[in-house]
């Protein structure tokens, strides 16, 4: 059983950051915020330790990308809205017909199965080995 886990969501749009939804083992700390109309990107932050004696994971991880905007608007709104994801981030790709595509919202569930959705709209869940995360920087311009 976990001592600690915090999930939260940050929305970024044409205005800056918004705190969104935060999803705990502690209720007091959990809340439900529906997205801004304007959403740009939506990002989760993790905090999670497995045990008292394990260290802490601190991780960040995009889940979501509006399909109007392109990266190169993105990266702008990264660069006037610095936040503490902006160092590095881990980012999904799944293999379709022997090539790595990005993923523009991805969701790991129990079993290591990834959920999907690519930037031109295709939906899918690749099973362990179908798909690969790599930590990038977006200020390096891994993005």
């Amino acid at each position: 059983m976990a001592v600690d886990r915090i999930e939260t969501l940050y929305h970024l749009t044409p205005h800056g950051w918004i705190d969104g939804s935060v999803d705990s083992m502690w209720k007091s700390h959990n809340r439900v915020v529906e997205p801004p109309a304007d959403c740009v990107e939506t990002w989760k932050h993790r905090l999670y330790q497995s045990s008292a004696y394990s260290p802490e994971e601190n991780s960040w991880f995009m889940v979501w990308s509006s399909p109007d905007v392109n990266e190169k608007d993105r990266k702008a709104l990264h660069e006037k809205f610095p936040h503490d994801l902006d160092t590095e981030v881990m980012r999904y790709e799944v293999k379709l017909a022997d090539e790595w595509l990005p993923c523009a919202t991805a969701e790991l569930d129990d079993s290591g199965a990834l959920s999907f959705q690519l930037y031109d709209g295709t939906c899918g869940k690749a099973s362990k080995g179908d798909w690969r995360e790599e930590q990038v920087s977006l200020r390096g311009g891994g993005m």
